[in-house]
């Protein structure tokens, strides 16, 4: 009994996690769309109403949204800050309703003070001290590095995906804001008939030429204290695996590219020494008379030839010729006659 109690609660929860989700988005659009959401710190008189008068203009602001992975959520602010007031600032506000961790704000020179006050874990105040005073009509460049600290949605049903929401409140009236976002490698929008969006504004620009997805949005001409919320559904990253076949392959293209460099060496070495002996072609005379000189400890005279072989003073003669020619013998005058040695060349040639 108690099992089939347990059974029936997972299989209800399940099946509201779903509706619970897109009723959770279709409120939070409705409030974004009418502009009413609202922040404690703006009637706090305390904070001596601070947003009552505009201080500056946002030339330009984009926001660059990468996922390095699903853990680790990498976000870029750029700001291009005009002053439009009668007298110099020192300072600005941006309010960030994330939360997220190793906050950095800098100049194009260095690293930039500033100062947080925490509504919640999800809502910060920061007003960034510029390096100098901010001139009338003069223009700043500001770039804020964060990472998001928060843990996205997952939602499992026929397959598993995600649902990423940032939201972002401007402050001053901004020109042009531009929000960008780098999807997780090996992963896609999700689409599903029963969803009306897959990403909101349903404006955006989406890339998919690249190894991963990118959505765009661009806004002109925001008002001061205007909520803009952006989402995107997508699937859960493929995995990639990995190829079976390389360290089965590896190896024998191992031992193939081995043996082929010791042929190629061999080859290379037999060449050299051809190269270097030349075209040489011994009769068997010739051949003969090199073995005879090895046999007899290198060097041999003309008349121990004449004993050795047989043969006649003048054939001796005419084989000796060429083989000094082609330098494989060397002949020594010794007393009367001439003594006959073999070079090294010869030897490589005999053996």
């Amino acid at each position: 009994m108690l099992y089939m109690l347990e059974k029936n609660l997972f299989l209800l929860k399940k099946r509201l996690i779903f509706p619970v989700c897109i009723l959770s988005l279709i409120i939070l659009l409705f409030f974004s769309f009418r502009g009413q959401v609202s922040y404690s710190f703006i009637d706090n008189k305390s904070r001596d109403n601070r947003f009552s008068q505009e201080q500056v203009i946002i030339d330009y602001h984009e926001i660059k949204i990468d996922f390095v992975s699903l853990a680790e959520i990498f976000v870029v602010e750029e700001l291009y800050i005009a002053n439009t007031q009668n007298t110099t600032l020192s300072s600005c506000d941006v309010l960030l309703k994330q939360s997220y961790v190793n906050l950095e704000i800098e100049d194009s020179k260095g690293p930039l003070l500033y100062e947080m006050i925490s509504e919640d874990s999800s809502t910060n105040l920061i007003t960034i001290h510029f390096r100098n005073l901010l001139e009338i009509n003069q223009t700043v460049r500001i770039s804020l590095n964060y990472l998001l600290d928060i843990d996205l949605p997952k939602i499992t049903e026929d397959h598993t995906y995600y649902n990423f929401m940032f939201q972002r409140a401007v402050i001053y009236t901004t020109l042009q804001y531009h929000i960008t976002i780098r999807l997780p490698k090996n992963s896609f929008i999700h689409e599903d008939a029963a969803i009306p969006y897959s990403y909101y504004p349903d404006n955006a620009f989406v890339d998919h030429s690249g190894e991963r997805i990118f959505l765009v949005w661009e806004f002109e001409n925001l008002q001061p204290l205007s909520d803009n919320l952006i989402f995107v559904l997508f699937d859960e990253p493929i995995r990639e695996t990995p190829h079976i076949w390389i360290p089965i392959v590896s190896p024998i293209v191992g031992l193939v590219c081995g043996a082929f460099g010791v042929f190629w060496w061999m080859r290379r070495r037999e060449n050299k020494s051809a190269r270097k002996l030349g075209d040489i072609f011994l009769n068997d005379d010739q051949k003969l008379l090199l073995k005879l000189i090895i046999e007899a400890d290198g060097s041999v005279t003309q008349k121990d030839f004449i004993q050795l072989t047989g043969h006649t003073k003048s054939k001796i003669s005419r084989n000796l010729i060429p083989l000094e020619e082609q330098g494989l013998i060397k002949k020594t005058k010794w007393g009367r006659e001439y003594k006959v040695s073999i070079t090294k060349t010869g030897r490589k040639v005999i053996e």
